[in-house]
């Protein structure tokens, strides 16, 4: 077994079209997905969709989507120099401030202040 859960999952995952879908929501975490966009391109209808991605996950397309993305922004937030409006850019979202609000419900902290935080850790 895996200590990072997303791997764990995603290799115990054995309905393919459903781990194309988390394969693609992985790897592009900023891009534009919808339900409907996710089942087309994994050849599903929306029902058997969500069925199967619900049974596979315990979640929804999209609440797995907004994890991917805020694990993708603190991951940015801790080793990277961009600024707060480019990481929301990055994590799939338009603002600054919706970034904020749905990074601050997630993480229970602030971006800038996660970003303070992780530059404190000191690696071991």
């Amino acid at each position: 077994t895996s200590r990072d859960l997303w791997v764990e999952r995603f290799s115990l995952l054995n309905d393919p079209p459903i781990a194309r879908a988390f394969a693609e929501m992985a790897s592009r975490p900023a891009a534009d997905f919808s339900v409907q966009g996710l089942c087309r391109s994994v050849g599903l209808s929306r029902s058997a969709f969500m069925a199967r991605f619900g049974a596979a996950f315990g979640e929804s397309p999209m609440s797995i989507l907004r994890r991917l993305r805020m694990r993708h922004a603190a991951g940015l937030l801790a080793t990277n120099a961009l600024s707060i409006e480019q990481v929301a850019l990055h994590a799939g979202y338009q603002s600054r401030s919706s970034f904020s609000r749905a990074f601050r419900k997630y993480y229970g902290t602030d971006p800038s202040d996660f970003r303070a935080e992780a530059k404190n850790v000191v690696p071991t």
